[in-house]
């Protein structure tokens, strides 16, 4: 048998192990609630980013995207009571595009009588770093053993830097200053949440809202 299948076999094992573990004779002990915590790691879909695209206001056909599809997120979660739970909720994004730009420069020479043109590169690339750091509250309205659906309103923290490098050299265009290099510090966010368990410590989530990245999907370890 191969290394890599040894591998794979052996992780598989693992994290069967994990989920055999979290379940604890499944749903043996009741509903997750009052006191307790959870860690629920998730990525989202990112939306567009007016001040991150390219052109000015086009973006070009052959721009490429730089950074990563998604945003990356953790949420920590400790349960008031059955339908009321605090959380905070970090979250980080990195996206932007690179794309080359021609031009055609003329020059006239007096001397010769006749003009002369060069074709002129410049290579751009935007990016925009985001990081939230968010806590709120989580109103559970739906509760059974295997599906919680819940409200959400978060408020916090957000440091934005977006940059624009200009043939090596970091520049600001119109663009961003119109929108600031660095954003307004403060951000809110409300929603709607989901978590199906597969067993009494483990949940897929869901949440749909708006502020910071619209769609959120996770994994949630309950204590």
């Amino acid at each position: 048998m191969s290394k890599p299948n040894i591998m794979k076999q052996s992780f598989l094992i693992y994290f069967l192990s994990l989920i055999l573990f979290f379940s604890n004779e499944s749903f043996g002990q009741g509903q997750f609630g009052q006191g307790d915590f959870s860690v629920n790691p998730y990525v989202g879909i990112i939306p567009v980013d007016i001040a991150a695209k390219v052109g000015e206001p086009y973006a070009p056909s052959d721009a490429k995207f730089v950074g990563i599809p998604v945003s990356l997120g953790i949420k920590g979660e400790f349960m008031l009571n059955p339908f009321l739970g605090i959380k905070i909720d970090m979250n980080w994004v990195y996206i932007g595009y690179e794309y080359t730009r021609y031009s055609e420069n003329s020059h006239w020479n007096p001397d010769t009588g006749e003009s002369t043109s060069t074709i002129v590169t410049e290579n751009y690339e935007r990016t925009s770093r985001k990081i939230r750091v968010m806590f709120g509250i989580n109103n559970y309205f739906t509760r059974s053993k295997r599906f919680h659906a819940y409200s959400t309103f978060e408020i916090g923290y957000k440091n934005i830097l977006r940059r624009q490098v200009r043939n090596s050299v970091v520049s600001t265009p119109v663009v961003f200053v119109t929108f600031g290099n660095y954003g307004f510090p403060i951000t809110a966010r409300v929603g709607l949440g989901q978590k199906w368990f597969l067993t009494e410590h483990l949940a897929l989530t869901t949440e749909i809202g708006l502020g910071g990245t619209p769609l959120h999907f996770g994994m949630e370890i309950n204590f």
